[in-house]
């Protein structure tokens, strides 16, 4: 196969992947969720006949709804609002009580971050929010918008895909500030887990983080200016673009449809669902296992997966993407997920789309052992949720110059 023909395979492999969507139609409505209060509490207070007595339904109505621990996100933001003029962690503990039903996207959270009392209360919220992320967006945050036809969405995410190949073929070498936050999950079994918060703080450490792209990806993999865009995302596309890379290579052989139209932070965001099979998916898993001789092993394998991409029209720029793995049966671990946002960011001369923040979260049962290694059987299950925050993005000393 000659170059030219090369430079068209990633379109058409896409295309042929979108050939068997589904004619384009509406998103279908997503109902928020009714309140779990609702169905556990015995006794909800009556509407209020007068506005002069919303207020108070509402305070009583959310102490319902607190003590259930599951709350949408209109909920949550009259909570927030109820919460105006009193302590840091008092807001903070009632915070870490809850559970969202629905996704509180980080627009939201970005709104609401500055108005809280304290260090305690924006942790709380922020971890409430990333435990969100994998959950439908309530109906208030989805835009009625008209859904683009088979032919403008195949073309929307062939650019999106040209749009990262160019990136990850072009993009200079970047350092960057990462800071990561680790939880752990209150065993959801505890007698007293009305009493504790949803997830506890186990950790926070900042680290430098040398993205190095050398000619074009990375040191270790030399690129020409006319690769094909196959090659790009087949490459090792280091800490720019691998998830996205990963995610777009391995959809092509399984499902992409439309999904919604969303709000984004400088406009509407265009969100297609993909799923990837087993036997096409790069995205590899590390969990316990017992052998026969019931011995303790590792085992590392690819698994099957699916999760949104969110494409700004505007730009081609995917924005967002998750990917949520789907673990065997003989896997002890249960969840394997992650949540990643990208934003423009001006280097020196060139604008990259970077990544800003990343949630993941995994789920799993750990391991018993005795001294002489022998496995004695399942211990806890257990969830530890990773947030982490990328900025002050910026080209090595050296290259600065250029």
């Amino acid at each position: 196969m000659g170059p030219a023909a090369s430079r068209k395979l990633p379109w058409l492999a896409l295309l042929g992947a979108l050939a068997a969507m589904a004619p384009a139609h509406s998103a279908p409505a997503r109902s928020a969720p009714a309140p779990a209060a609702a169905q556990t509490a015995p006794a909800k207070p009556s509407a209020p006949a007068d506005e002069a007595h919303r207020r108070e339904y509402v305070r009583k109505s959310l102490v319902d709804v607190s003590n259930a621990r599951r709350v949408n996100v209109a909920q949550l933001e009259e909570a927030l609002r109820e919460s105006h003029g009193r302590g840091d962690r008092e807001v903070a503990h009632q915070l870490a009580l809850l559970d969202l039903t629905q996704r509180f996207s980080q627009l939201r959270l970005q709104r609401w971050l500055p108005s809280l009392p304290g260090k305690r209360s924006r942790q709380a919220l922020t971890v409430l929010a990333d435990a969100s992320s994998f959950l439908p967006l309530p109906q208030m945050d989805l835009l009625s918008l008209p859904v683009p036809s088979l032919q403008d969405q195949r073309k929307m995410l062939s650019e999106a895909i040209e749009t990262l190949s160019r990136q990850l073929r072009d993009a200079p070498s970047l350092i960057a500030r990462q800071s990561t936050t680790l939880y752990e999950e209150v065993d959801p079994d505890d007698q007293q887990r009305d009493l504790e918060p949803t997830w506890r703080h186990l950790s926070t450490h900042s680290a430098t983080l040398h993205l190095l792209h050398g000619d074009g990806i990375d040191p270790r993999h030399k690129s020409s200016r006319n690769q094909s865009a196959d090659s790009v995302l087949a490459g090792d596309s280091g800490a720019f673009g691998s998830a996205l890379a990963m995610v777009l290579r391995d959809s092509t052989h399984g499902q992409v449809e439309w999904s919604h139209w969303e709000q984004g932070a400088a406009g509407p965001l265009a969100v297609f669902r993909y799923s990837v099979p087993r036997e096409h998916s790069h995205y590899e898993i590390s969990y316990d296992t017992v052998t026969e001789d019931y011995r303790h092993q590792i085992v590392q394998r690819a698994t099957a997966y699916h999760g949104v991409l969110s494409v700004d029209p505007s730009s081609r720029a995917i924005l967002r993407v998750t990917v949520e793995a789907l673990p065997g049966s003989d896997s002890s671990l249960r969840r394997s997920d992650m949540a990643t946002e990208y934003q423009p960011i001006q280097v020196g001369a060139a604008t990259c789309n970077c990544p800003v923040h990343i949630v993941n979260i995994s789920r799993g049962w750990t391991i018993q052992m005795n001294y002489s290694g022998q496995v004695q059987g399942f211990g806890d299950l257990i969830s530890i949720l990773d947030d982490s925050t990328i900025t002050d993005y910026r080209e090595p000393q050296s290259n600065s110059g250029r």
